[in-house]
């Protein structure tokens, strides 16, 4: 009887499947990639450290069947062929969309980035916000805090040692800002259900000064007004010219 070659993935309608042979073929498709060239190594470092910048090859398993030959009366031989067909899962790596420069260009420079990431799993959807410290003097970079959880957020003033985040979380409505300490051993302060981003400043080391009522207020939930300075009367003429500041340091 003599044989007639197939090499068809399926078989025919008329053929009868007769012996099926086994076979395992390496893995098929992208199996690595890189990225680089976009963000300084100390940066990219501190990306795959806070889970942020995830490149990882998936191989998914999948298998056909070879038909490779047929008698004459459609009774066939075939393989079995599992072959991993290899991808990528690469989420997304965070972009760097706000910054303030608390310290001067050269000498101990240091930036402060809002980065946000967007996830999208069975329980959240959104774009995460992450505070991001830079010394680049330094070769340095660190994420602080925890991440705040996905919604609208929003980088206000910052110092050497704080800054401030306003956020608005889609899934539960909560709102308010958290004062994050650029000391990753400090732990932030959370204040809800107001945006202090918005007449709020901070002044070095973390004094929280607000410039509608021109007082300082404890960095607090609370919010309480300090003693000092008091309220600056209002003048007439031209405010421009020369001034001098006088440092008032508490016992």
């Amino acid at each position: 009887m003599t044989p007639i070659p197939a090499g068809r993935i399926l078989p025919d309608a008329r053929d009868t499947i007769g012996t099926v042979t086994d076979v395992t073929l390496p893995a098929n498709g992208e199996q690595s990639l890189s990225l680089d060239g976009w963000l300084r190594d100390e940066l990219r470092q501190a990306m795959i450290a806070r889970g942020r910048y995830s490149i990882q090859p998936l191989n998914t398993p999948t298998d056909f069947l070879f038909v490779y030959t047929c008698d004459r009366s459609h009774v066939c031989s075939a393989m079995r062929v599992h072959q991993p067909q290899g991808g990528f899962v690469l989420g997304d790596p965070g972009q760097l969309r706000q910054a303030r420069r608390p310290r001067p260009v050269g000498g101990n420079e240091r930036l402060v980035f809002l980065s946000q990431s967007f996830v999208d799993n069975a329980d959240e959807f959104g774009y995460l916000g992450d505070l991001l410290v830079w010394d680049p003097g330094l070769a340095r970079a660190l994420f602080v805090g925890a991440p705040i959880r996905p919604g609208a957020h929003s980088l206000g003033s910052a110092t050497s040692a704080a800054a401030l985040v306003s956020f608005d979380v889609f899934a539960t409505g909560e709102y308010g800002t958290t004062l994050f300490r650029l000391d990753p051993a400090q732990a932030s302060t959370r204040f809800p259900n107001v945006d202090l981003t918005e007449a709020y400043t901070l002044l070095e080391p973390s004094y929280l000064y607000n410039t509608d009522d021109l007082r300082f207020h404890r960095a607090q939930p609370s919010l309480d007004a300090t003693a000092l300075p008091a309220t600056l009367a209002d003048v007439v003429g031209n405010p421009a010219g020369d001034y001098h500041s006088i440092r008032l340091v508490a016992p």
